[in-house]
């Protein structure tokens, strides 16, 4: 069993897909704050279970009530709330190449509309499974992130951004939603003190001043 996925209660483990339990893993062993807001990210969300109830579909097989509401994109958040018992907002965000920077983009207006509050940004993407993977021209990968946000910085917070939009860099690749989430660890970490996200219509510039 992955680590994350362990931090799952067994009762609520046992009837999600890997997708659901990595997320939700991911979630719980991060340090949220208390009655946070919950933005939760992912552009293909989970497409393993998906073909697997299209195919149960295409073959005239009854559906599982339980695998088919854990497939829909708004259950990790549901679940996540659930397991915490928290009654604060939370959001499912899926906006094609552009996930992760519209799921970035939602949590940090969130946190600059009501700066008493935090909120947390969970992002998750796994593998495509082989039948989708060629229309996915910017690759397919996993990744999983979870970081809390605020407009006004406490000890959890211990790094500082200035944000401003930026002009579309003139390249031929597309925007990728897996490199724009690479790119905010990087920020996070020690590698880099800007990062410039790539997104269909404007680019959003990212700025350590903490550093």
């Amino acid at each position: 069993m992955d680590a994350p996925q362990k931090n799952v209660p067994p009762k609520i483990r046992r009837r999600l897909s890997d997708y659901a339990r990595t997320a939700l893993g991911t979630y719980l062993a991060a340090e949220d704050p208390a009655d946070s807001d919950l933005i939760f990210a992912s552009r293909y969300s989970d497409m393993q279970e998906t073909l697997k109830l299209l195919t149960e579909l295409n073959q005239q097989e009854l559906l599982s009530p339980t695998a088919f509401s854990t497939s829909v994109h708004n259950a990790v958040p549901g679940f996540a709330t659930l397991i915490r018992t928290l009654r604060s907002p939370h959001s499912g965000i899926s906006a094609g190449v552009d996930s992760f920077i519209m799921g970035l983009t939602e949590a940090l207006t969130r946190a600059a509309f009501d700066p008493t509050r935090p909120v947390t940004y969970l992002f998750h993407e796994s593998a495509l499974p082989d039948e989708y993977r060629a229309y996915a021209p910017e690759g397919s990968d996993c990744l999983t992130l979870c970081v809390s946000l605020s407009a006004r910085p406490t000890a959890v917070h211990d790094r500082a951004f200035v944000l401003s939009h930026a002009e579309l860099k003139k390249t031929n690749e597309q925007p990728n939603d897996l490199n724009n989430a690479r790119a905010f660890v990087r920020l996070l970490g020690d590698e880099t003190t800007e990062a410039q996200l790539h997104a269909t219509r404007r680019d959003l510039l990212m700025r350590r001043v903490d550093a």
